[in-house]
């Protein structure tokens, strides 16, 4: 089934690091459909060059805006990256500027890190493709 997007969460809940949306669905079913139903709902990419996702468990929220931690490839330090976020889906949410590309962001414990930290990459995923999104 088609939809569209009528209504987004700004902040990701505390507990569950989702974000609420509300989506209209084109042409529904009354018979499969009833009002207040929940869904899981994939959103396709806006396109496929360029894209950047990362988990929502990497995003830290701040009053200051959100931001990620990137790692530093010569000291093992982390920075700290204002990102601007496009659509969240399942665990993961897009990111439209702040990344570039082959840049490897932490996932676990965010919340702990101060900015220079030293950390130990146990698994290192490239999010970014080529070019990345500034």
């Amino acid at each position: 089934m088609d939809g569209k997007l009528r209504e987004l969460a700004p902040d990701a809940d505390s507990v569950t690091r989702t974000y609420s949306a509300r989506i209209s669905i084109q042409e529904s079913d009354p018979e499969l459909l009833r009002l207040g139903m929940t869904a899981s709902v994939i959103a396709p990419d806006v396109d496929g060059t360029g894209v950047v996702r990362v988990p929502l468990t990497a995003i830290v929220d701040h009053e200051r805006g959100r931001h990620v931690w990137v790692v530093d490839p010569k000291t093992s330090r982390v920075i700290a990256r204002e990102v601007k976020l496009g659509a969240a889906q399942n665990d993961s949410v897009i990111v439209v500027g702040g990344l570039a590309g082959g840049e490897t962001v932490v996932s676990a414990g965010v919340h702990m890190l101060q900015a220079g930290q030293q950390v130990k990459v146990a698994e290192a995923v490239t999010v970014a493709k080529a070019g990345g999104v500034k």
